[in-house]
């Protein structure tokens, strides 16, 4: 299920508190609707493409032996993987207004107790 997070200002219902800053909760909202768009584009709608991708005869085109999924460090992310390129488009947007409004992000793993595996 998708959870639409929304908060309030009663002064200006356009921002939120987060720490000492406050952020457009209309923005925010966006970069979470299009990261989880692209999450689901990537590994529901195009799965099939998205393991092809990433067989061993394959991986290397996508993600260089010093790249990870995240930062592939390729110089060509889009290589003949088009929902890629929003994913980690609307990943790095998304960390990026995180970052920039101190939004926290909680562990969801603290102390290692809930660990699933």
């Amino acid at each position: 299920a998708i959870v639409r997070f929304t908060a309030k200002n009663a002064t200006n219902p356009t921002k939120i508190k987060s720490g000492k800053s406050s952020y457009d909760s209309a923005k925010f909202e966006n970069l979470v609707s299009s990261f989880i768009a692209s999450m689901e584009f990537i590994f529901d709608w195009d799965w099939e493409h998205t393991k092809s991708c990433l067989t061993e005869e394959s991986i290397d085109s996508f993600i260089s032996p010093s790249g990870n999924f995240l930062n592939p460090n390729v110089k060509n992310e889009g290589n003949n993987w088009a929902n890629r390129v929003g994913f980690l488009n609307s990943y790095r947007n998304l960390r990026d207004f995180v970052n920039e409004n101190n939004i926290q992000i909680t562990e969801p793993f603290p102390d290692n107790s809930d660990l699933p595996f």
